[in-house]
């Protein structure tokens, strides 16, 4: 059987519009998608956005991109199977990795402003 690759589609949207993108991953070890659906959602800010520098995948925003206006967020779609060839060179291990690497700063800067 084919492997499947992942389609992680995610958006940005401005004062006026919503653009909309994807990357597809590859998926050699046939990580199921529930997993990965599971994983990245557990790395959303208030559940819905990420920024796209830090999980390694390009970012969509406007062409009118103002850093005094807007922000480096772009809120995840969903993930699906898809058979099209990948378009990154980054792995869908990769992502879960940064991912979780992510969530680890996140928690080492909390604990540092808590603790």
């Amino acid at each position: 059987m084919k492997t499947r690759n992942i389609q992680f589609t995610y958006s940005y949207t401005d004062y006026n519009r919503k653009l909309t993108g994807y990357v597809v991953l590859a998926n050699p070890a046939d990580i199921p998608i529930e997993t990965i659906n599971a994983t990245i959602r557990s790395g959303l800010i208030d559940g819905t956005s990420f920024d796209p520098s830090e999980w390694g995948v390009a970012p969509i925003s406007s062409y009118d991109f103002d850093e005094s206006l807007d922000d480096c967020w772009n809120e995840f779609g969903y993930v699906d199977y898809t058979f099209r060839k990948p378009t990154t060179k980054m792995g869908v291990e990769e992502l879960l990795a940064k991912v979780e690497r992510w969530k680890d700063e996140q928690k080492f800067w909390l604990a540092r402003m808590v603790g």
